[in-house]
């Protein structure tokens, strides 16, 4: 990496995952599922990299009921 000038640069970065929840209801399962996202998803570096959100942005997409 360059030793010159040291910018702070913001980037939005997109992914998408898949929690397995219980729950007594799909509806549940989706609020669960958003609140363990917004508690403890976020973005770090293997090098170290210090990190400030400048955004975040999470929704559900889908949630089906596995098999019993």
């Amino acid at each position: 990496m360059s030793k010159g000038k040291k910018f702070r640069v913001a980037i939005a970065y997109e992914e998408g995952f898949v929690i397995e929840i219980g729950a007594k209801s799909k509806e549940e399962a989706e609020k669960k599922a958003v609140k363990m996202t917004g508690d403890y998803a976020a973005v770090s570096f293997d090098n170290g990299t210090i990190t400030d959100t400048v955004h975040r942005d999470y929704f559900t997409v889908q949630a089906d009921l596995m098999e019993q």
